[in-house]
């Protein structure tokens, strides 16, 4: 199907400019946003280095936030992976159009040292939780300590306790994870599907507008949620296209993925 026909169907993956597709999207029309933006320069890939300077990367990223305002319902929730040299520029657009909820702390464990010891090595990335509203949705997602502490085992805690705005309990994937695929930013799939838990309902529509890997769709199909992605680059493009056939091959219940280029 092309995406010029201006008809939107779920679950499906787009290739094309993220700009392009998603001003083929009828407005609010999302449920909810989870994306990974691109960070500007910090890897080698061309989609990290496609803008000439800093404000034409955050000119680009306004442009996207003006387009999440139109096609999100009211009460839709976003979160976005900003990466940590640009997050508060990003936030302060995101301020002038919804709502701060929180920003979370991904201590991701695995530092990303680029700094060639001439700064402190990077162990987080910041994760923007906004709404469209004031009344998004919001599960109370409760976690288990890795400790045998009888209150958390048979005690007043053993359901668990309330999630903060600090995740350090999900690490970024090692190179020889047998999750990891040919994407340098890509994402766990618990971390994934801990934001969809938390922010998002059954049958809810998700956009990922930056999909990478394809990490979002996977964790809508297991959590009952529908989605839309959208990639750039052809390669990752394919990649998460094959990725998702071969999820949805493996539930005899579902039908293979069809091409939304």
């Amino acid at each position: 199907m092309s995406v010029g026909q201006n008809i939107f169907e779920k679950n499906k993956i787009y290739h094309g400019d993220c700009l392009e597709v998603m001003k083929q999207i009828p407005n609010k029309y999302i449920d909810h946003i989870i994306c990974d933006l691109p960070f500007y320069q910090v890897v080698k890939d061309d989609w990290d280095n496609q803008w000439k300077t800093e404000k034409d990367y955050i000119d680009w990223c306004r442009m996207v936030i003006i387009e999440y305002k139109r096609i999100i319902k009211d009460n839709g929730n976003l979160f976005l992976f900003t990466g940590r040299q640009y997050n508060r520029k990003i936030a302060t657009i995101l301020d002038e159009y919804f709502n701060e909820k929180r920003i979370i702390i991904w201590a991701r464990k695995r530092n990303f040292n680029n700094t060639r010891g001439k700064a402190l090595a990077s162990g987080y990335e910041p994760i923007c939780y906004y709404c469209n509203g004031d009344n998004g949705v919001f599960n109370n997602v409760k976690i288990k300590p890795d400790t045998k502490r009888k209150e958390y085992v048979d005690g007043f805690l053993k359901d668990g306790i309330t999630l903060s705005d600090v995740w350090s309990d999900i690490s970024a994937l090692p190179h020889n994870s047998k999750e990891k695929l040919n994407h340098p930013t890509q994402k766990p799939q618990k971390l994934i599907e801990r934001i969809i838990q938390i922010g998002t309902n059954e049958g809810d529509l998700i956009l990922d507008n930056c999909s990478g890997s394809g990490t979002l769709a996977i964790e809508c199909i297991r959590n009952n949620r529908n989605w839309i992605m959208i990639e750039q680059k052809e390669e990752y493009y394919n990649l998460s296209l094959k990725r998702v056939e071969d999820f949805l091959n493996s539930f005899s219940h579902e039908t293979p993925i069809e091409d939304g280029k």
